[in-house]
């Protein structure tokens, strides 16, 4: 036999099913009803009385006592014997399965569409993020805002902290900025370096070595040595 496709619900039409038992005992009704539920989630049922009745758990004498009334019911096929309005109702509820379906299908790849278009080259490469872009650590930030040149004056007093100042001690008697390699990075004598952790520890005295040697360009042995030097 061919196993018919499985679907949870069964349609159910209590009028129609009062019509067709309507004469019938309690113990009919009950085996009908129960081989109603079998159909429906085997498909066609064995034509042979003893496996029927296995399938109702009764013996042959309890389901002889039955069968009659109920026999009419059933329809012999090539695979067994069916119930044609069950059948009807199968094939029903089949095709409304797989129009839901096919609308969900399309309802879904409508909106990956939508998604597509709405994130398209333009947006996608506006959302990505920047290969220039650096991690906003406390020291990254603290280099950024020291690396600035300073604002133009204001005619009213600023209450934000005053932007990093130029510190001496170029070759040449320049300004150096502290943090800004050149006059006063990696290249700077042992005194320009020590001037400009000076300097930083004046601007910023709550920063930690580390910060300091940071924005000086600096060892921090030489921070821990000016510092020993101030105390």
């Amino acid at each position: 036999m061919t196993k018919a496709p499985t679907l949870a619900m069964l349609p159910w039409f209590p009028r129609d099913y009062l019509a067709a038992t309507r004469g019938m005992t309690l113990a009919e009704r009950g085996a009908y009803t129960d081989l109603l539920w079998f159909a429906w989630d085997m498909g066609a049922l064995p034509n042979d009385p003893k496996r029927l009745a296995r399938m109702l758990g009764v013996d042959a004498e309890e389901f002889d006592a039955v069968w009659p009334a109920i026999k009419s019911k059933f329809v012999l096929t090539g695979s067994g014997i069916v119930n044609e309005r069950l059948e009807r109702e199968r094939q029903h509820s089949q095709r409304l399965r797989t129009k839901a379906s096919e609308k969900a299908a399309q309802a879904a790849k409508a909106r990956w569409s939508n998604a597509a278009s709405q994130d398209g080259p333009s947006n996608a490469s506006g959302n990505a993020p920047s290969i220039n872009s650096t991690p906003k650590t406390p020291e990254n930030m603290l280099g950024g805002m020291l690396e600035q040149s300073p604002p133009s004056p204001s005619p009213s007093p600023s209450p934000s902290k005053a932007p990093a100042p130029s510190l001496g001690g170029g070759s040449k008697g320049e300004p150096v900025k502290v943090g800004k390699k050149g006059n006063g990075g990696s290249n700077q004598t042992p005194e320009q370096r020590a001037e400009a952790i000076r300097a930083a520890i004046k601007n910023w005295p709550e920063y930690k070595d580390a910060a300091i040697a940071h924005v000086a360009h600096a060892p921090i042995k030489e921070v821990q040595k000016v510092r020993r030097e101030q105390q």
